[in-house]
């Protein structure tokens, strides 16, 4: 049976949820914008999140601190970000995997 590529089927929200300063991330077939836009709305940290976000992402990570979640969900994604205090400013940046 061929594989239907994640993109070629509708996006569902990702479940993102901050208690008790842990971040939990729910994504079953999210772009990574919406699951970067819940963060955001849930920790109030400030991310910028470039257009070029929209890479689908299968994952439930969390609960655990905020940053760690965080940088494993971009561990295998072509973006990298940059923290300057978080819950604060976050930053993506760049478009290349990371290391390389």
């Amino acid at each position: 049976m061929p594989q239907i590529p994640l993109d070629a089927i509708p996006a569902v929200a990702p479940q993102v949820s901050y208690q008790d300063g842990l971040l939990t991330i729910v994504a079953p077939n999210s772009t990574l914008g919406d699951i970067l836009r819940g963060v955001r709305k849930h920790t109030s940290a400030d991310i910028e999140i470039p257009p070029t976000a929209s890479e689908r992402v299968v994952t439930r990570l969390g609960p655990g601190p905020a940053r760690e979640v965080i940088a494993e969900l971009l561990k295998w994604i072509s973006f990298q970000l940059h923290f300057a205090g978080f819950p604060g400013q976050c930053q993506l940046v760049g478009e290349g995997r990371p290391g390389g």
